[in-house]
């Protein structure tokens, strides 16, 4: 699907401060989504939209939107939401009023929607991508989760973790010490100074876990 937001939708993104938020899966993305708004009301979480049907476990508004595929080509057409894709015969996008004009806002993301959002003309944009301690550590996460889709996780993992390395702009949180991952999270939403020196080392072990992935 070749789509481009309308005016309306450009003009109003160049007001939002956008924050991606990437990582492995079980790498605690969510968590610290979670932690930073408890704590800091200028956080709002994006949600996206979709067509297919809930999973199990997951609730309208709060995972993702759910609507018909009717109603969501309708928007396309009129070129309504900021991004839209095709992707296994079901409809993903993200609604412009689903960012906050003013404050943060947090999306969760795969790295292969980066590119997508980079596009939109944003007040400002950042990516932010969370690491596990180890290797040891989020292979006992991933595997007490779904091991029946290990496979696919290690794959999905590769994919962010090279796409981590390939972005210089990407600024790592590692997440060991919870509270310690929250404050490093929001001083990164917040574009604090960051130190260079712990993100060389953090983009070291970024490389180390995609080659234990890869090996």
């Amino acid at each position: 699907m070749n789509y481009s937001p309308n005016k309306q939708v450009l003009d109003y993104v160049s007001h939002v401060h956008f924050v991606g938020v990437i990582g492995p899966t079980a790498v605690g993305k969510s968590t610290l989504i979670e932690r930073a708004m408890d704590r800091d009301p200028d956080m709002h979480l994006v949600c996206s939209t979709t067509s297919r049907e809930p999973r199990p476990g997951e609730e309208d508004g709060i995972d993702m939107h759910f609507r018909a595929e009717a109603e969501m080509r309708e928007r396309i057409a009129l070129q309504s939401y900021m991004t839209a894709l095709e992707l296994f015969g079901n409809l993903y996008a993200t609604a412009p009023e689903d960012c906050a004009e003013h404050g943060i806002s947090i999306m969760p993301m795969a790295a292969d929607a980066v590119p997508m959002f980079r596009a939109l003309p944003f007040r400002s944009f950042q990516l932010v991508y969370v690491l596990p301690p180890s290797y040891e550590v989020w292979h006992e996460r991933i595997a007490g989760r779904a091991t029946n889709e290990l496979d696919k996780r290690l794959a999905e993992a590769s994919k962010s973790l090279q796409f981590a390395l390939d972005a210089p702009d990407v600024i790592f949180v590692l997440n060991d010490d919870l509270d310690i991952a929250t404050e490093s999270f929001i001083d990164a939403l917040h574009e604090q100074p960051i130190d260079s020196v712990q993100q060389a080392s953090y983009r070291e072990l970024a490389g180390e876990l995609l080659a234990r992935i890869s090996a």
